[in-house]
């Protein structure tokens, strides 16, 4: 009797210990997959050029700034300053509104806001153009990509454009332009006068 109550004893834990070591595989298994998966995303973030941030509020108002490091933060010291430059201005009077404001509709709709904003940076100019993705109830990602070169293009072609157009309504001479089937599509005013006709014909 107590060898049947020793082997049903041993068969016991021969199965718990089998389980045991089941589920430290298992286990482990999982830490491995885990460590992979946040090995990846690292790489994947810290290769990224933008800027990102963890914001946080609580009590309608900026509880935490956390940068996160990327490619961005480890280029130079200018850029470094930029980055800080960003997170200092969540908690500026000069535009703590603004930026509150915008990480409480993304926060209130639970849907990215796009937000431009500029930083100086001694006598240069900065524009970047955030992403604001809420990750929870009070935390949204901040992800602000350098849009200066686009800016600079779209000033110097608003400039262009300007330029022109002065050009083309004080130019001593007529100008016009005409379609393929020879419909006029533009005149200036000296046109006109010289055939006697007004501008919108």
């Amino acid at each position: 009797m107590q060898d049947s109550e020793n082997s049903s004893a041993a068969s016991d834990n021969q199965k718990l210990n089998q389980e045991l070591q089941k589920e430290i595989r298992y286990r482990k298994l999982l830490e491995e997959k885990l460590s992979t998966s946040e090995a990846k995303l690292r790489g994947i973030v810290e290769a990224i050029q933008d800027i990102i941030l963890m914001v946080s509020i609580q009590d309608d108002n900026f509880s935490n700034v956390e940068i996160l490091p990327t490619c961005a933060s480890n280029t130079d010291v200018n850029h470094n300053k930029l980055i800080n430059q960003t997170a200092e201005l969540f908690f500026q009077e000069s535009t703590l509104k603004t930026y509150l404001k915008q990480v409480q509709q993304a926060l209130n709709t639970q849907k990215t806001v796009n937000f431009d904003y500029l930083l100086q940076e001694e006598e240069d100019q900065f524009w970047f153009s955030a992403s604001i993705s809420p990750i929870s109830e009070k935390t949204v990602l901040w992800v602000a990509r350098d849009i200066t070169q686009r800016k600079t293009a779209e000033q110097a072609l608003t400039e262009s454009e300007a330029r022109f157009r002065a050009v083309y309504e004080q130019a001593a001479v007529g100008i016009y332009q005409v379609s393929l089937y020879g419909e006029f599509m533009q005149v200036n005013s000296r046109f006109c006068e010289m055939l006697g006709y007004k501008e919108s014909f």
